[in-house]
Parts: structure tokens; C-alpha cells; sequence
């Protein structure tokens, strides 16, 4: 309680309060700008780089494994290498340091060995097929950068978009404190009733606590995701008037708008597709608790221990392809007004037409959330340390410690709501673009910028019609043979030609 008390004292007093407000609220906003306008102008240097951070990595988990596993131990160049390493961590007199090293750069011992020379093979054959797919997808990592650009519009003409998931995160906690009153009160106030009774109360409420957290999650996503269709389609087209870019640029009335919209029309898609994900999760909940209860079992049973652990792999994956397939399909409830199973196989279409993008998309996706979600919170978190450090009036009443971990959780709150809103714009522009693409050829509603990274010539706009005129070209850049459309401003017949009619 004395710590606690400590903690909260030196959050809100003198220079904690506006330390904390300022680097976990003020600053990430801030930097959140800050890294829109870096991925505007260097979107490709950031992909890149990347891409070829991951492959690094995954270079040097083979190399890992293959130490580990014993196959460079007759390279002398490599042992050299490695004894080096050693020796330099011995020298250190630091012997949690030294032990690291060298239980990491060692090979391993009997048995072991088999695991890791698989595990190896794994690794390689894995690192060889991922470079080969990128040098493959040189296209569709292209198309990436060129969606990013675009994705980074959106907070110049709707940049209060950002703070719509910190709403989301505040009615999670709301549906989190009446979940925890209710299961509080089966837990200690129901032991009277029967086991199958109790068990039932208990596996239904967390259930609908795992179903309306769902619920919550996917309203704000579609949300978002109908405002950035909005966009996409008026405000950011070729053929947009300036009308329209007036009053959208907070993009509160288009997200109040779209929010509405989708509870009106669209809750009941959201809502199913928010069942199946809890429904697997709770089975996850269910087989974790039996992994629990049947420890002693497990340790006694080799094949129970392994086909436990399979079954929880098993569920993890399962989730993952439903939380995948289900935020796709509530963007094609966002854009189409579609229902939830028309939208999942929509979904299922567009990955089978475009494997090789959706791959790329999502694990750059992970990569600049990891790069942004890590790097925000971490910078503000130092930031305010040092700063309060620097205060000698108040690191003599206080530690700083306390208020630097505080203003890293509300800074990763706010910088994870950034992150959320680069996925969702990302994905819907994707959704919007390729749709586009496959519906209007040439497309109807694709900005020239993005035109440019995908590869398509600029639209051309008629001066009698304010919806435009775009010339007929295909995707790949042919024209096509059928007629541009006529402007339907005439010219007038001159006096020769009416003199040459019959």
C-alpha cells in the first residue's frame, strides 16, 4: 500500500501531472502525425528496410539453430569467431552475461542436437521459399507502398480518426467492470447451486463478456472502415469537387455518421461475426482449463502432454484464420453493405485472387505496427524519465520510476489506436482499390497517386461533366477498344453544314 500510494502521489503531483498528460497523451498524438508525414514521404524506404530486417532476421535464426545444432563447429573461422564472442563476455566479469553467451553460442548435447538439426532444415527451407516469394511480389510490394501513401491522407482530411479506438478501449472497460461484478457474484454468492448449474452461469458469462468485447472491436473497426470507403470513393477520388473537402476535415460528422450507420443497418452482421470469434476463443478458454486440471496427468503421460499441446496450437491457429477472415469480411460489410457470410466469401475470393498481396500486406502490416506500437510508447516513456530526473525539487519527494511506467501504458494506448487505424486503412483501401479495379475499367474512384503506384495511367477529366471522363484503358495499361465516352456539350453546325443537308 505504501508503494501504491508512492505511485499514485508521484503521478499527480507538480511535475508528474502535466509530465504524465504532456508525454502520454500530448506527445504521442503528436508523433502520430509525425510518423504519418515519415510514411508519406519515405512509405518505400520504410517497407524496404523492413523487408529486409525480416529477412535478416530470419538469416540469423538459421544461423541459431545451425550453432546450436552442431554443423559449424569444423568451421575454425567460425569457432574463432565464436570463442571471441566468449572470451569478450568473460572478460566483463559479469557472470549472468558470460553464462548467456555461452549457453546461446554453444552447441547443444546429445539428443538435442537431432531437435535443432530439423528445426534447422525448417528454418532454412522456410528463409529460402520467403526470399524467393518477395522477389516474386516485387509488384505487390509496390502496390503496398503506394496504399500506404494513400492510407496517410486520411488523417490529413479526417485527423481526428485516431482517437476513435480510444472510445472503443474505454466501453471495453466498461463491458470488462460488469463482467468482473457478475462473475464476482456467481463465483461467491451462487455455491448453493450444483455444479453443472455453477459451471453453466460461469461458462456463459465469460462468453458473453469474450462476445461483447467482439462486439465493441468489430463496431469500431467497420466504422472506421465505411468513413475511409467514404473517403476513398468522394473525398479522395480524381473527380472529387472542392465542395466536399470543406467540412471533412476533423471527420467527426463522417465518423458519427458511418458509427450510426452501422448500428442501424449493420449490427447484426456485426454481432455474428463477433459470436464465431468468441466461440473459438472460448473453446480456447475451455482447453486451457483442461490443460490446467490434467497437469499431473500430462506429466505421467507423454502422449496426453503432446496431443494437449497440439490441441492448444491447434485452437491459437484456428483463431487467428477466424479474427483474419472476420475483419476482412466486416470491411466488405463496411463498403458493399453486404451480410457477414456473403462478406466472408467476398473475403475468401479476394485472398484466393490475390494471394501474394494479402501476404505481403499483412506482414508489413505486423512490422511497421511492431516498428510504431514499440518505438512511440518506449520514446515518451524515456522522455519523461529523464525529464523528471532532471527535476531535483521533485526526485526529492518522488521517484520518477512510477510515473515513466504510467505514461508508458497510456502512451501505448493511445499509440496502439494509431496502429489500429493504419491496419484498417490499409485493408480498406485495398478492399476498395481492388474492388475498383475489378468492377470499372478503368477504375472509377482510385486517386491518380495510387493509379501511379499500381501502374495505371492518370484519369482524364471532360470540362462538360463534373463526374469526369476517363478514358478506356485496361488494367494492364491497354487501351481498350471500346469508345470514350462523348461530353455532352455539342458543337454548333457551321453554315457549310447546314447548307450540305438534303
Amino acid at each position: 500500500m505504501k508503494i501504491a500510494v508512492a505511485a499514485v502521489e508521484s503521478i499527480i503531483s507538480g511535475p508528474g501531472l502535466y509530465t504524465f498528460i504532456t508525454a502520454g497523451i500530448i506527445l504521442p498524438l503528436v508523433l502520430a502525425f509525425v510518423w504519418a508525414l515519415l510514411l508519406r514521404f519515405f512509405a518505400a524506404t520504410f517497407v524496404y528496410m523492413m523487408i529486409f530486417l525480416y529477412v535478416i532476421v530470419c538469416i540469423a535464426g538459421c544461423l541459431y539453430l545451425g550453432i546450436k545444432a552442431g554443423w559449424l563447429d569444423s568451421s575454425a573461422a567460425v569457432s574463432n569467431a565464436l570463442d571471441q564472442i566468449t572470451t569478450a563476455a568473460a572478460s566483463s566479469g559479469n557472470a549472468v552475461v558470460y553464462n548467456v553467451t555461452d549457453s546461446l553460442l554453444s552447441s547443444a548435447n546429445g539428443s538435442e542436437k537431432t531437435l535443432f538439426s530439423i528445426l534447422a532444415v525448417i528454418a532454412i527451407i522456410f528463409t529460402l521459399l520467403s526470399i524467393i516469394a518477395l522477389i516474386a511480389s516485387r509488384k505487390a510490394i509496390k502496390r503496398l507502398v503506394a496504399m500506404i501513401r494513400e492510407m496517410t491522407k486520411i488523417f490529413k482530411d479526417m485527423f481526428l480518426i485516431q482517437l476513435f479506438p480510444l472510445g472503443s478501449f474505454i466501453f471495453q472497460l466498461a463491458v470488462f467492470a460488469f463482467y468482473l461484478i457478475a462473475i464476482y457474484y456467481i463465483a461467491y454468492a451462487w455455491l448453493d447451486q450444483s455444479s453443472y448449474v455453477y459451471f453453466g452461469l460461469l461458462l456463459s458469462y465469460v462468453y458473453g463478456f469474450l462476445w461483447s468485447i467482439q462486439v465493441v472491436r468489430a463496431t469500431t473497426w467497420t466504422s472506421m472502415s465505411a468513413a475511409i470507403a467514404w473517403w476513398y470513393c468522394n473525398i479522395n477520388a480524381p473527380t472529387n469537387t472542392s465542395i466536399t473537402k470543406r467540412w471533412v476535415k476533423t471527420g467527426v460528422p463522417l465518423l458519427f455518421s458511418s458509427l450510426t450507420t452501422i448500428m442501424l443497418k449493420h449490427l447484426g452482421s456485426i454481432c455474428f461475426g463477433a459470436a464465431i470469434i468468441a466461440f473459438v476463443q472460448i473453446l480456447r478458454v475451455i482447453m486451457h482449463a483442461l490443460n490446467s486440471f490434467t497437469k499431473n496427468q500430462q506429466d505421467k503421460n507423454m502422449l496426453l502432454k503432446f496431443a494437449m499441446k497440439c490441441a492448444l496450437c491447434c485452437l491459437w491457429c484456428l483463431e487467428k484464420t477466424i479474427k483474419f477472415i472476420s475483419y476482412y469480411a466486416f470491411v466488405y460489410v463496411a463498403v458493399r453493405g453486404d451480410s457477414f457470410c456473403f462478406a466472408a466469401k467476398n473475403t475468401f475470393l479476394l485472398m484466393m485472387e490475390n494471394p501474394g498481396q494479402v501476404a505481403i500486406n499483412k506482414m508489413v502490416q505486423k512490422l511497421l505496427g511492431l516498428l510504431v506500437g514499440l518505438a512511440t510508447p518506449v520514446g515518451c516513456c524515456l522522455g519523461a524519465f529523464f525529464y523528471l530526473e532532471s527535476q531535483t525539487e521533485y526526485t526529492a519527494q518522488y521517484s520518477p520510476l512510477y510515473c515513466a511506467i504510467a505514461v508508458f501504458i497510456l502512451a501505448f494506448l493511445v499509440t496502439d489506436s494509431l496502429v489500429i487505424c493504419f491496419n484498417c486503412g490499409i485493408d480498406t483501401i485495398f478492399v476498395c482499390a481492388f474492388k475498383d479495379m475489378k468492377e470499372n475499367k478503368p477504375p472509377k474512384f482510385m486517386s491518380d497517386s495510387l493509379r501511379r503506384g499500381f501502374g495505371l495511367p492518370k484519369s482524364l477529366k471532360s470540362s462538360g461533366d463534373q463526374n469526369g471522363d476517363f478514358e478506356r484503358v485496361s488494367i494492364s495499361g491497354e487501351a481498350d477498344e471500346q469508345p470514350r465516352r462523348k461530353s455532352k456539350k455539342q458543337v454548333a453546325p457551321t453554315r457549310e453544314d447546314r447548307l450540305a443537308r438534303p
